[in-house]
């Protein structure tokens, strides 16, 4: 009975979300706002009961969202997409894993130059939304998190567009990989507010280019038994990373 009721609402979910609109793409673009979103949710679900032929009881769903924003006027336009996908399945006494994790963000002005060319600089990032797993370790070990890593790319170029709904590009570009991990300890011992401590650690590492990595360490301490005042450690460092072998 739970099965079902759990079926019929994922349901009437797919069913609202067919009030996007049915294709994500611009054939054409007006002078202003150009605007579209489309959202799908999909489930299936497989059961057996006395099934000779054999097989696992299965389930699965996807959510995916894309949405675009373009700003046109005179000679420049605006581009900003988004797409977001996250997902999960199940098959026979496995537990629940995602299939699909997708965070993607982009930006773009374009200068219009002649004909069908254009001079461009984007921005574009890349993430996820839940924790990664490696199911191979007895715990499973976490893998990724949100942020960690994180993808960023910034460039810079000339863009060919005979029509508005496609283009290709040709620039240089800068591209930056993020692992970011924090903690934050708080113990109180019950007598008042400013007898809890507090330890907070930030961790930001990157990878600039090929050659330079970037890390920034943020320390927030407070202990009353070792100082009435809150203490503070920032770390910065800039270093070059070559493999030899």
């Amino acid at each position: 009975m739970k099965g079902t009721i759990f079926v019929l609402l994922l349901i009437c979910l797919m069913l609202n979300s067919t009030s996007y609109t049915q294709e994500a793409k611009l054939d054409s673009l007006v002078m202003g706002w150009n605007k579209i979103a489309v959202g799908k949710l999909n489930f299936t679900q497989t059961s057996f009961d006395n099934w000779t032929q054999g097989g696992e009881n299965s389930w699965a769903w996807l959510f995916n969202f894309i949405g675009a924003g373009i700003y046109k006027r005179n000679q420049y336009t605006w581009t900003n997409n988004a797409k977001f996908e996250y997902g999960k399945s199940k098959a026979g006494d496995d537990e629940a894993k995602k299939s699909a994790d997708e965070i993607y963000l982009a930006t773009e002005l374009a200068r219009h130059l002649k004909k069908s060319f254009n001079a461009y600089l984007s921005v574009t990032g890349r993430s996820q939304f839940a924790n990664g797993y490696d199911y191979t370790t007895d715990p499973k070990t976490i893998i990724s998190k949100f942020m960690n890593p994180g993808y960023f790319i910034e460039s810079a170029g000339l863009k060919y567009q005979p029509v508005d709904y496609f283009d290709t590009r040709l620039g240089v570009a800068l591209k930056q990989t993020v692992a970011y991990a924090t903690s934050l300890e708080i113990f109180s011992n019950l007598k008042g507010f400013d007898e809890i401590d507090v330890r907070w650690d930030n961790l930001l590492t990157a990878e600039v280019i090929k050659y330079i990595s970037f890390s920034f360490n943020f320390q927030l301490y407070y202990d009353k038994d070792l100082s009435s005042k809150r203490q503070i450690k920032q770390y910065l460092g800039i270093g070059l990373t070559y493999t030899l072998l």
